[in-house]
């Protein structure tokens, strides 16, 4: 129901004008009034019939244009501003030096919106997609030239360059999805999954390397770019330090300890930065930690998968060889039993070589034991 004191539009021909709505006579407004002067005014037997008769063949002179409401509508809201407050003409925002937090940062972000919304126009549009796959191209040539620099064994394989670009590619879609279905969970995507998958196969140099290239292309689509590539590249460090010995679960329980608690450090120190205290912190965001933390876990699970799909060995499987227990090391055992010691020694010495050097000690040991 229409408010009575409502302004409405009132269209006559070619004429346009504003009336309240009060103003007009709906049909039960009529019957009301001849009603009551019926009852009222000593009409005749004839008038009365004349009146009964009008009231039957009333019709409404005003009606409701769908077609011009729409279209007022959808002008109101195409001047709707989507900007918070208000800036004057050459007002200064803000002084160099000072602190990005409350009324300014709002200010900001609203001509950083304006801002982008003039430049994604139509005619710009091919050129802004043609500029981003330049420097996706960039991001991921560096990491082929990384590989066929440093890691030529792996360049010259291409089971093994697939397997780390499908890493990429997934996580990307993965991080992407999130963002266009909410943001609000922009935290809860394992990054730290990738470093852990590429330790656990190649090295922590290729690992590290690859994590800071995806972390930079995700940063044009997230918001809070920056704080977002510092946290990850942070967490993605902490990874690549700490993840070791995968075999061990309590050692991998550890690590993922520390990461989580490395995200929740950083989130909190960049919180206290933007807003000058503490008290605007959302808390929200450290169970979505706590939920990446868990989720990081996955990781078993995915080494496990890839090692059957891409055929790849990781310290897992090197763990199930060296034991003494298969058919062929206690066959070895039966029959050539100073040999076996013999390898077996020299197995571990070449482990604790390799523990102390930094080496991949499991693929070490099973080389000797296998040689």
């Amino acid at each position: 129901m229409s408010d009575r004191n409502e302004i409405i539009v009132l269209k006559k021909e070619n004429e346009v004008q504003d009336v309240l709505f009060k103003k007009l006579l709906t049909s039960k407004n009529v019957l009301e009034i001849i009603n009551t002067n019926l009852e009222d005014e000593p009409y005749s037997y004839g008038q009365k019939l004349v009146l009964n008769l009008l009231a039957g063949i009333i019709k409404p002179n005003v009606s409701y244009d769908n077609v011009l409401t729409d279209k007022i509508i959808n002008n109101e809201i195409s001047h709707i501003s989507y900007t918070k407050g208000k800036v004057e003409l050459g007002k200064l925002i803000i002084l160099k030096g000072d602190i990005v937090e409350g009324k300014k940062l709002a200010i900001l972000n609203s001509l950083k919106s304006e801002s982008e919304s003039k430049v994604w126009t139509e005619s710009n549009y091919n050129w802004i997609i043609f500029g981003y796959t330049i420097l996706v191209s960039l991001a991921l040539l560096m990491l082929l030239l990384f590989l066929n620099k440093y890691r030529l064994e792996i360049f010259n394989n291409n089971n093994k360059v697939t397997f780390i670009f499908f890493n990429v590619f997934a996580i990307i879609f993965i991080q992407t999805l999130v963002i266009k279905y909410n943001s609000d969970y922009l935290y809860v995507v394992p990054l730290s999954i990738l470093p852990i998958i590429l330790k656990a196969f190649f090295d922590a140099r290729l690992g590290l390397f690859t994590h800071v290239l995806t972390v930079l292309l995700l940063g044009y689509i997230v918001p809070n770019s920056f704080e977002f590539i510092y946290l990850h590249i942070i967490a993605g460090i902490v990874t690549i330090l700490t993840v070791s010995e995968l075999y061990k679960r309590a050692t991998l329980f550890i690590s993922v300890a520390q990461i989580t608690l490395i995200y929740m450090i950083t989130y909190f120190a960049f919180s206290i930065i933007k807003e000058g205290n503490a008290s605007q912190i959302n808390w929200d965001y450290f169970m979505l930690f706590a939920a990446n933390g868990l989720l990081s876990f996955l990781s078993i699970i995915l080494i496990y998968i890839y090692e059957k799909v891409f055929g790849l060995v990781s310290d897992v499987t090197l763990l199930e060889l060296s034991n003494t227990n298969t058919k062929l090391l206690r066959e070895l055992n039966e029959k050539a039993p100073g040999t076996f010691q013999h390898s077996m020694q020299v197995a571990n010495l070449a482990e604790a070589a390799a523990n102390e050097i930094g080496a991949n000690s499991m693929l070490v040991k099973n080389r000797c034991i296998i040689s």
